[in-house]
C-alpha cells in the first residue's frame, strides 16, 4: 500500500485528504442495496431515489439536498445500509472538507465513525458493522480525517473524535500519524 498523501508529519491538509479519498474509494461496484429499511417512514425510498445507480463521484451534498426532504442532506447517510454507507461515504467526507457548512457535516460524519469499545454494545453495533467493511487504506484515511478535524472542531466534537480514535481508529496509526 502506498503512503497516504494526508499522512505527512505536519498533519493532513484538506486538499491532500480529498486527493486521498478520490484515490482510495473505488467507483465500482455500485452497492446492490441502498436503504437500511423501508419501514417506518419515507427515508428508505428517498435514499433509493438519491443514490441508486449513481457513482459516489457524481453526487454532491447539493444534489442530495435537492431530493432529501427529512432534514439536512447529511441525515440521509444514516439511512443507508452498511454496503451503501461505505460506498457513498466519500461524498460526505469531501463535502465536509470543502463545504461552507463543514462543521455540521463533519460532526455527523464523525458520529458515524463511533464504534463500541466492546462489540457487544448493541446500541453501537451498527457502527461497528459499518466500519468493519472498510479496507486498510480506507481505515487509515478515516484516522487522518479524524486527526484533521480534531484541532479544528469545537470541544464537544473534539471529545467525540478522541473517543472514536481511542475506541477503534488508533489501531490504524502509522508512525507518521502517531506523531500528530
Amino acid at each position: 500500500m502506498s503512503e497516504l498523501k494526508s499522512n505527512r508529519v505536519a498533519g493532513p491538509s484538506a486538499a491532500n485528504l480529498i486527493s486521498d479519498i478520490r484515490a482510495i474509494f473505488p467507483l465500482l461496484p455500485l452497492p446492490k442495496k441502498i436503504a437500511e429499511s423501508y419501514s417506518g417512514g419515507p427515508e428508505g425510498e428517498q435514499v433509493d431515489v438519491i443514490f441508486a445507480g449513481k457513482l459516489w463521484s457524481d453526487l454532491s451534498v447539493e444534489s442530495i439536498r435537492e431530493h432529501y426532504c427529512d432534514g439536512p442532506p447529511y441525515n440521509a447517510l444514516f439511512h443507508l445500509c452498511t454496503e451503501a454507507w461505505a460506498y457513498y461515504l466519500p461524498v460526505y467526507l469531501i463535502a465536509s472538507l470543502e463545504g461552507d457548512d463543514e462543521e455540521d457535516i463533519a460532526g455527523v460524519v464523525i458520529r458515524g465513525f463511533f464504534v463500541p469499545k466492546r462489540p457487544d454494545e448493541t446500541c453501537e453495533q451498527r457502527g461497528f458493522d459499518r466500519v468493519k467493511i472498510l479496507n486498510e487504506s480506507q481505515n487509515m484515511l478515516v484516522l487522518a480525517y479524524l486527526l484533521y478535524f480534531k484541532d479544528k472542531s469545537a470541544e464537544y466534537t473534539r471529545d467525540q473524535i478522541e473517543y472514536a480514535i481511542d475506541a477503534y481508529w488508533h489501531q490504524f496509526a502509522t508512525d507518521k500519524t502517531a506523531q500528530e
